[in-house]
This record gives C-alpha cells, sequence and structure tokens, in this order.
C-alpha cells in the first residue's frame, strides 16, 4: 500500500491506498499496526508526496493518515524526542515531513479544498502541540525542524487569506461557502495561538516565536489589527447578508483576535505600543 500512495501511479489509486491505510489505522491498535508496518517506510512515504507536486487530494489523505499515525503516544513520542533506534534516519524523514507541511500549508491556495488542506494542517499542528513542550517544540524554529517556524507560517496563511477575501469583495462579494470555510480556518488557527499564548509553560516561547524579527512581528502587527476589524458591522466590505448567516462565527473570531491582540501586546511592551499612530490602528 504504502508503494502504491507514493508509486508513479493515478491518483485514484494513490487515495484508494490512502484511505485503506487509514481504515486499518484507525480500526487497529496503533502499537501492532506500527510494528508490523514500520514507522519509517510510512513517513518515508509521507514526506516524498509532501516534498513533490503530488496533487491536493493526495496530500489531504496523507495528512489525515499523519493525524491518524501520530495519534499513538509511542508514535508522538518518536515524533517529538526521537528514538534510540535508527534515530539518524527516524530524524531525518521526520524533519522531511515537517518541511514538506510546512512548504504545503503556504503554499498559494485560493480555492475551498485548499482552505480545507490549510485547515487540516494547523488542526494537526494544534495536536502535535498538545503533546507538551516537546510537542510545542516541533512549531518552533527549535530542534530537528531547525529554521521551520510554524506559528510564523500560520500568520502568514492568515494574512493571505484576508487579502484574497478582499481582493474577492473589492470585486464581488466572497462566495458564501468559501467565506464560511475561511472563517474556520481562521478560528482554527485563533484557537491554538490563544491557548498557546496563554498557556504557563508555553506563554513565552509563544510569542517569542512571534517576535523573533521585525519581518515576523510586522506580521503579527498586520494580522491581528486585521482580525479585530473583521467584517464589522458597517464596514464597506461586509454585506448585509453575510452579516446575518455569519454573524456568530465573524464575533467570535474578532473576540478570538482581540483576546489574543492583549496578550501579544502586553508581551511587546511599552515600547512598541508608544506610537500614537498605532494606537489609534489598534483600538479603532
Amino acid at each position: 500500500m504504502q508503494q502504491i500512495a507514493s508509486g508513479k501511479v493515478e491518483q485514484k489509486a494513490q487515495i484508494l491506498a490512502f484511505s485503506i491505510m487509514n481504515l486499518i489505522w484507525s480500526q487497529s491498535e496503533p502499537n501492532v499496526v506500527r510494528e508490523k508496518t514500520g514507522l519509517l517506510p510510512l513517513l518515508e512515504c509521507m514526506s516524498q508526496l509532501l516534498q513533490k507536486d503530488a496533487g491536493l487530494l493526495v496530500q489531504m489523505h496523507a495528512v489525515r493518515l499523519l493525524f491518524s499515525v501520530l495519534n499513538c503516544p509511542k508514535v508522538l513520542l518518536m515524533l517529538n524526542c526521537g528514538t534510540s533506534q535508527d534515530i539518524s534516519a527516524l530524524e531525518g524523514v521526520i524533519s522531511c515531513v515537517l518541511e514538506g507541511l510546512a512548504r504545503t500549508l503556504v503554499q498559494a491556495r485560493t480555492g475551498p479544498q485548499d482552505v480545507k488542506y490549510q485547515k487540516q494542517v494547523i488542526i494537526l499542528l494544534a495536536f502535535i502541540a498538545s503533546s507538551g513542550k516537546s510537542g510545542f517544540d516541533v512549531l518552533i524554529s527549535s530542534g530537528r525542524n531547525k529554521g521551520v517556524n510554524f506559528l510564523e507560517l500560520i500568520m502568514q496563511v492568515l494574512s493571505s487569506g484576508m487579502n484574497t477575501a478582499e481582493i474577492a469583495d473589492s470585486v464581488n462579494f466572497e462566495d458564501l461557502d468559501l467565506h464560511k470555510l475561511r472563517s474556520s480556518l481562521v478560528r482554527e488557527a485563533l484557537i491554538l495561538l490563544n491557548r498557546l499564548a496563554s498557556h504557563p509553560a508555553l506563554s513565552k516561547f509563544t510569542l517569542e516565536a512571534l517576535t523573533c524579527s521585525n519581518t515576523v512581528t510586522s506580521l503579527t502587527v498586520d494580522v491581528v489589527t486585521r482580525l479585530c476589524r473583521k467584517n464589522k458591522p458597517g464596514s464597506k466590505n461586509a454585506g448585509a447578508g453575510r452579516i446575518t448567516n455569519f454573524a456568530h462565527t465573524d464575533a467570535e473570531i474578532i473576540e478570538l483576535a482581540r483576546l489574543f491582540r492583549t496578550r501579544f501586546f502586553a508581551f511587546l511592551g511599552c515600547n512598541l505600543i508608544a506610537s500614537g499612530k498605532l494606537l489609534t490602528a489598534l483600538f479603532n
């Protein structure tokens, strides 16, 4: 199945192979399956599909399988901390998987399936982060995925999504279904960011990762500022139909964005918010 999934075959065959592997993992005892199939070959298979142009649907199934594989304490521990057995090979392929996730997360994605994929990856990252400090280290430039800051990438996704939505609104109102999907993605991202920013042991590292450079800091400032204004009633980009249909979700997003903004700027300190221009932009 792994050879079919990663081989040069039709996309339908790859999707079928992933569906079967997902079924096996979801209905079997994870540790037993891991011993029979081997974790390293399976991760190598997913790494190949995330590194090349395998097609969005195939990559979605690969991420879904990765979620099933990681839903096992022993496997998740290997991802976070490595293992004494074949540690060099395992760390290498895990790095490739993480780099593949990072690359596909920030690809130019504007359609409904693209947004679904980005949400799927963010949920996977939230699951990894929930395993503790070692899992959180996977999300930032620490350990084996040196140079990959998933928190920065999430900010890039949010910024790109808002840019796309604003362009669509300037011509015509964004498709309601796509707006709903995009709002769902933003909600998941903000829940993750707030959870990390409020965690007693992780908040400092989270906010440091989002202020590690002027570029990242400026990006985060821009994102949270724009999200706090998202679809306010009376905004020139907010249609009456959208306010009616998605008022609850949009209100929740604004609340989550403001909560994160408070934590973020409290961390930045007085020097950043001393500018009257920035204060005006933040609280209008």
